[in-house]
């Protein structure tokens, strides 16, 4: 919602963040500028409300390929769940940090030999231009597997990013692509939008036209 108010800043904040860590705002009267930022954002909404809220601007400027879109559905009906064993939550939070502080001193991660072959070879298949609906809302590929495999390199305990972590990171990004299909596939373009759109395809025009 934030996003559409005229003036906002917020869509080319998480643009530029995704990017790098390092943004300026335009629109502040005293300048400031952060740097080394490290921002998650992970959020929950309908498919009823996301198509309400998202403009189709919004697909297309590059702010929701900069997400992984994950569709979830319940697999069950189970009327008195049982929680997970405390013992187990515990150890799984040891093991998380132990990773993650060990992660915070490693500095740069590269690929492996085999890595960096692999990668080559599946990466011209990744950068293509997709086309159709969900076409600027997956135009990423490249850029999320990528950083998927870093992720499972590091929650692997390694220095260096190894052709199963890649492999891994592709079975993340087609499950997120496949998902992306399901978000929007059946999304309808409001009109007013798809008359502006149709318009500035054809051409330079004036704010009047």
């Amino acid at each position: 919602t934030c996003t559409k108010r005229e003036g906002n800043t917020l869509s080319m904040a998480i643009r530029t963040f995704w990017d790098g860590g390092e943004y300026a705002p335009l629109t502040k009267n005293s300048p400031m500028l952060v740097t080394g930022a490290h921002i998650n954002i992970l959020t929950h909404i309908t498919t009823a409300e996301l198509s309400a809220l998202l403009s189709s601007v919004n697909m297309l400027n590059g702010f929701a390929n900069r997400f992984l879109w994950i569709c979830a559905k319940r697999q069950k009906f189970v009327a008195n769940p049982e929680p997970m064993p405390l013992e187990r939550i515990t150890d799984l939070q040891r093991r998380l940090w132990m990773l993650v502080a060990q992660a915070q001193n490693l500095g740069a991660v590269s690929l492996t030999v085999a890595a960096r072959e692999y990668w080559t070879a599946i990466y011209p298949e990744l950068a293509k231009d997709n086309i159709g609906k969900i076409g600027p809302i997956v135009d990423r590929a490249e850029a999320q597997t990528k950083r998927l495999a870093l992720m499972y390199a590091l929650l692997d305990g390694q220095t260096a990013i190894d052709t199963r972590h890649i492999e891994s990171a592709l079975a993340f990004w087609q499950y997120a692509h496949d998902s992306t299909a399901v978000i929007f596939g059946g999304r309808t373009v409001d009109p007013v939008e798809k008359k502006i759109l149709t318009i500035l395809e054809a051409g330079p025009c004036t704010a009047t036209e």
